[in-house]
């Protein structure tokens, strides 16, 4: 059962791998070379060669000089791209987040790239290879002419991309693009689980307090799970099952994973079996689930608040950006029934983040880090204030409120001019139009 484990992460990572697509590229443009080599000297190919012999090479030589010179510009355009992925990745991990660089580097059109650069190279060679084959034909045929001219066209393609790339590149480590890319991601990710949520309003989740636990067999950071193969194992067996770790939580060997209606512990193939669907990794990608773009917008405000960075305008927009994912999370449940359309009864929940949690993992470490800039803490407060006023479910609005509290304690503390605290007052007046009596509160603790 464990090898199926091992399977699904080796896929996971080779599928996530900067050099996935380009191999890909190049095992392709090995066969395309191949199929040119093999047709190039038949009938029908030569009578077309004849027709078109002003666009084709015509003497070995000639034909030796432009691949050698298309092969190594071609290496020099990979050389170089290869060199600025490293600077972007470099870049985005020291002023922005490290958790950016699995998203980067997994980026397809960038792979697509490098990877036709690659496959340019391979073909080149198979051609430089082929020429002056000893054969039958006569001296002109053999020279993969039609090759050639092949290969003329994907370096002129690999010139073009060349001027797209770099374009690109550059626009990936501007603050304002992965601030709106995480934002687009992050509010499908809300968006999806919301719809998937909406479809199964009808299934409530039990009672779980006398299910049973089942502990994990293994070690790692949990990212998902195989969902059609559990849901198959669930019917098989009769079961439902109620998972109970939350999207990114590590979790050690011997833990509680989820709660089942049956006690199932001591039916060790079944245990393996479950287990076996459960993803363990290391890499945070938006796309498995929202709270990552969440986290990785929180970081990017911690790290532009840093002594190193100092850039409060980046804070402020990505506190903008977290509080209105914020709100689009609001209708998010605790829990997400996961099972086969047209179903009576649900064979899998799975926890899903509580808005205190997504609240404090977002939020508490950039009040840490901007309790001394006056600017960063206003643009806070104003910010929780438009979440506040879209909540109308009274435990939410206590964890705003006294994350607003902890705002105002830590800026008091931090701050010690009256220019400042002003400032801080207009911002806390604001709130009164939700709670006057609660932001008097929060007035007096800042006195």
């Amino acid at each position: 059962m464990f090898e199926s484990i091992q399977l699904r992460g080796i896929y996971l990572r080779v599928i996530n791998s900067i050099g996935f697509y380009p191999a890909l590229l190049v095992v392709i443009s090995m066969i395309l070379s191949i199929a040119f080599v093999s047709v190039e000297y038949l009938g029908f190919i030569q009578a077309l060669k004849v027709r078109m012999a002003f666009f084709l090479v015509d003497t070995e030589e000639n034909a030796r000089a432009i691949l050698t010179v298309l092969i190594g510009s071609v290496i020099s355009l990979t050389v170089f791209s290869f060199s600025m992925v490293m600077v972007v990745l470099n870049t985005a991990g020291s002023n922005l987040s490290p958790r950016l660089i699995p998203g980067l580097v997994t980026r397809k059109p960038h792979q697509l790239v490098l990877g036709f650069y690659l496959g340019t190279i391979i073909f080149s060679t198979i051609m430089l290879i082929n020429l002056d084959k000893q054969g039958s034909v006569s001296d002109v045929a053999k020279i993969p002419s039609l090759g050639i001219l092949f290969a003329l066209l994907m370096g002129l393609v690999s010139l073009i991309l060349f001027v797209y790339f770099i374009h690109s590149i550059s626009r990936e480590v501007q603050v304002d693009n992965v601030l709106d890319r995480l934002f687009r991601k992050t509010k499908q990710g809300i968006t999806e689980v919301i719809a998937q949520q909406a479809k199964s309003k009808g299934h409530d989740l039990p009672d779980v307090s006398h299910w049973y636990p089942l502990t994990s067999l293994s070690d790692g950071y949990y990212k998902g799970m195989d969902k059609s193969r559990l849901l198959k194992v669930a019917k098989k067996h009769n079961l439902t099952l109620y998972i109970t770790i939350a999207q990114s939580d590590f979790v050690f060997k011997g833990q509680t994973i989820l709660l089942c209606n049956e006690d199932i512990d001591t039916q060790d193939e079944l245990h393996q079996e479950i287990n076996a669907c459960i993803i363990f990794y290391v890499e945070e990608y938006v796309s498995d689930h929202y709270s990552y773009g969440l986290k990785q917008i929180s970081e990017i405000a911690v790290k532009a608040l840093s002594p190193g960075i100092n850039d409060p305008g980046t804070a402020a927009k990505a506190i903008d950006i977290l509080c209105v994912l914020l709100i689009r999370a609001l209708p998010l449940a605790g829990y997400t029934c996961i099972d086969e359309e047209d179903s009576e009864a649900p064979a899998m929940f799975c926890c899903e983040p509580s808005f205190e949690r997504i609240v404090f993992d977002n939020l508490v470490q950039i009040k840490s880090y901007a309790k001394s800039d006056v600017f960063v803490v206003c643009k806070l407060i104003r910010s929780v204030h438009r979440v506040l006023i879209s909540v109308d479910d009274p435990q939410k609005q206590e964890v705003l409120f006294l994350y607003m509290q902890s705002i105002v304690c830590d800026a008091s503390a931090a701050l010690d001019n009256q220019f400042d605290k002003a400032k801080i007052i207009s911002a806390l007046k604001e709130v009164q139009s939700t709670d006057p009596e609660y932001a008097e509160q929060l007035l007096k603790g800042l006195a």
